[in-house]
C-alpha cells in the first residue's frame, strides 16, 4: 500500500525496467549538469557583485517546504521495508538485497527513482544562495554535484546498499529542510538546532561509510551483494570527502575561538 493514498494510481503505472533503460541511457545528463551548474554559479555569483541582493523570501519558503515534504514522504515509504528487512532477515540482508524493489512494491520503486532524478532538481538551492548574496562555500556545491554524478551513474546496478543510502538520504533532508522553512520564515532558531542537523548529517555519512564496507567484505567473503569494486571505491572516497568537510564545517563555525 503506498504512504499517501492519492498517490497510489501513479505509483502502480511505474515500470522499473522503464526507468533503469532511461537512466542507462542518459546518466551523462548528470555530468553535463554538473558542468552547467559550476559555471552558472561562478558567473552568476560575479554577476550578483555589484547588485544588491534578492529577498525571495516567499519563494524560498515554498521551495524548502516542497523539498521537506518531498523527503518526509520518501522517508515514510521506505522506513516500513527497511524495519522490516532488519527484524525479519537481519543487517547483512539489508545491504545485500534491494528491498527498496520488487514486483509488488510500486510505491518503493518510483520512489528510489525520484530520488535520483530529484538531486538534479536540488541543484536549485544554489540560485538562492547566489540571488541573495548568502555565502557559498565550497561544501555546498562540491555535495551537490557528486551525489548526483553518483546516484545517476549507479542507479541501474543500484547495489543493496543503496537501501541504506536513500532512507538516510531522505531522512536527514527531511529534518534538514524543514529547520530551513523555519529559519526562511523568519524565525530566529538556536544555534544548537542547526548543530544537530550537522551532527545528523555527519552520522549519516559514518553510517554510509560503514554500510558500504560492511557490503564489501560480505562480497569478497562469497556473499552475494551486488557492489562492485568501482561503486565501493567511489563510494567510500564520496562519503569519506563528505565526513571531513562537514566535520570542519562544524568545527570552524562552532568550535573554533573567533
Amino acid at each position: 500500500m503506498s504512504t499517501v493514498s492519492w498517490l497510489e494510481p501513479i505509483e502502480k503505472r511505474f515500470a522499473e525496467e522503464n526507468a533503469v533503460k532511461w537512466m542507462d541511457d542518459h546518466w551523462l545528463l548528470s555530468v553535463y549538469a554538473s558542468v552547467i551548474y559550476v559555471v552558472l554559479v561562478h558567473a552568476g555569483r560575479h554577476w550578483m557583485h555589484d547588485k544588491l541582493a534578492w529577498s525571495l523570501r516567499k519563494p524560498l519558503v515554498m521551495w524548502n517546504a516542497s523539498l521537506a515534504a518531498f523527503s518526509t514522504l520518501g522517508t515514510l515509504t521506505l522506513l516500513p521495508p527497511m524495519v522490516s528487512a532488519l527484524l525479519e532477515e537481519g543487517l547483512a540482508y539489508s545491504v545485500c538485497h534491494r528491498i527498496v524493489s520488487g514486483t509488488t512494491s510500486h510505491h518503493r520503486n518510483l520512489w528510489s527513482f525520484l530520488f535520483v532524478v530529484f538531486k538534479m532538481v536540488e541543484l536549485g538551492d544554489t540560485a538562492f544562495i547566489v540571488l541573495r548574496k548568502t555565502p557559498l562555500n565550497f561544501l555546498h556545491w562540491y555535495h551537490h554535484i557528486t551525489v548526483m554524478m553518483y546516484s545517476w551513474s549507479f542507479y541501474s546496478m543500484r547495489p543493496g546498499v543503496a537501501n541504506w543510502f536513500i532512507l538516510l538520504n531522505f531522512f536527514v533532508h527531511s529534518v534538514m529542510y524543514t529547520y530551513y522553512v523555519v529559519r526562511a520564515c523568519g524565525y530566529k532558531l538556536s544555534h544548537k538546532i542547526m548543530q544537530l542537523v550537522t551532527c545528523l548529517q555527519l552520522s549519516q555519512f559514518v553510517v554510509g561509510i560503514l554500510a558500504n564496507l560492511f557490503a564489501f567484505r560480505l562480497q569478497i567473503s562469497g556473499e552475494p551483494c551486488g557492489i562492485t569494486e568501482p561503486a565501493f571505491y567511489i563510494g567510500l572516497a564520496m562519503y569519506g570527502s563528505y565526513f571531513v568537510l562537514f566535520a570542519n564545517f562544524f568545527y570552524q563555525r562552532y568550535c573554533a575561538k573567533k
